[in-house]
Order: C-alpha cells, then structure tokens, then sequence
C-alpha cells in the first residue's frame, strides 16, 4: 500500500516537472522571437513550431500571445529588480559609493532585458494598446521600488544637507523615474552602447561628487 502510494506520487512529481519544463521551454522560445522581431512579427505558431509543440501545447500553459509576452516581461523585470535590490542591501546608509553602483548595475540590467528593449523602440510606445498597458503594469514593480528608494535617498540627503530643504522628495522620486526612462530610450536607441556606458558614468562621477564630497 505505501510503495503504492509513494510509486504515484514519485509519478506525479515527474508528470509535474515535464509540465514545467514545457512551460519553460515554449517561455525561452517565445523570448528569442520577441527579442529579434517585436510583439506584432511574432505568431503562437512560430513560438510552438521551435519548441517541436502543437500550438495547443501552447494554449494549454498560456492563455495566447498577450500573455506569453507579459510573463516574459515579468522575468525580466523581477531579474531587474533583484540585481538592484542585491545592490541596495550591500549598504547599510545610501551614500554617494551606493549610489554610483546602483546606477551602473541599472544600466547592465536594463541592458541585458532584450524584450523590454525590443517594446521601448517599437512602434507600440505611441498610443495606449494591450501591449503597452501590459508592460505599464509589468513595469509598476521597478517603478514602485525605485520611487521609494529616491524617496529615501532624498530625505537622507536633505538630513545631510546634501540637498536643499526646498526639495519635495516625491517630486524628486517623480523625476528620477522620468530621467532614467529618457536614459532607457536614449541607450536603446544607440548603436554603441559602449560609448553611451562611457558617458553615463562620466556624468554620475560629477553628479555624485557633492554626495561624496559631503560623506
């Protein structure tokens, strides 16, 4: 009776990770097809057909393309989140040496996510769509953590005196958020990104130097 039992369950953990690695699989098709030709250029049966899957296989983990677009979003917006988040728990007081790092790991990260890239230059930025609302709501996550990480850095700054008392931290988190978008277009839209790394950091060094100047 208990071989018996532990004999269906042993089969059903197999039945469950054959079903996840399915998933996975037709996840990482999906992502080559988004990244190299956009939301719109790719077809289920495209995705299906490179994973040697019946487009039904697909419906069966995905309710359709939206959806497989938004997971992949998803993953790439939680690795972004976690690398910063890996960043922020390195130090114990937001200082300028945080700082600086937190915004060149950001740059690599946003980077490497390929299918967020692909949404910033495509045509689907104009307008309000189901694609573009699928990635606003996907994005939310980061844009609510790094709001509430410029809150602090602000309030720690005007606590130093770094930043004048005049300064609103939400209206700074606001504007930090609309600069680093600009920045996300601008570094998508460059064919060296080396160059543009370059700069980015040459312009946090001066950015930064009234912090490190004050710690």
């Amino acid at each position: 009776m208990v071989e018996n039992l532990q004999g269906k369950v042993c089969f059903a953990n197999c039945v469950m990770k054959n079903i996840d690695k399915v998933r996975d699989s037709i996840l990482e098709s999906a992502a080559y097809f988004f990244d190299r030709f956009g939301y719109e250029k790719t077809s289920v049966d495209d995705i299906a057909h490179r994973v040697h899957k019946a487009k039904s296989s697909v419906y069966y983990h995905f309710s359709g393309k939206l959806e497989l677009f938004r997971t992949v979003l998803e993953h790439e917006i939680d690795s972004i989140r976690c690398g910063l988040n890996a960043v922020k728990a390195k130090y114990d007081v937001i200082s300028g040496q945080e700082l600086e790092e937190y915004f060149m790991v950001r740059i690599r990260l946003i980077t490497a996510a390929k299918v967020y890239r692909q949404y910033v230059l495509s045509s689907y930025m104009l307008g309000r769509n189901e694609v573009s609302e699928a990635v606003d709501e996907v994005r939310k996550k980061l844009d609510d953590d790094e709001y509430a990480f410029f809150l602090e850095v602000c309030r720690t700054g005007k606590e130093k005196n770094i930043f004048p008392e005049a300064v609103s931290p939400e209206i700074f988190g606001n504007m930090m958020l609309l600069v680093l978008k600009g920045i996300e277009i601008q570094l998508f839209d460059t064919d060296d990104i080396a160059k543009m790394e370059e700069t980015y950091k040459a312009m946090l060094e001066v950015l930064m130097f009234k912090i490190y100047k004050n710690n």
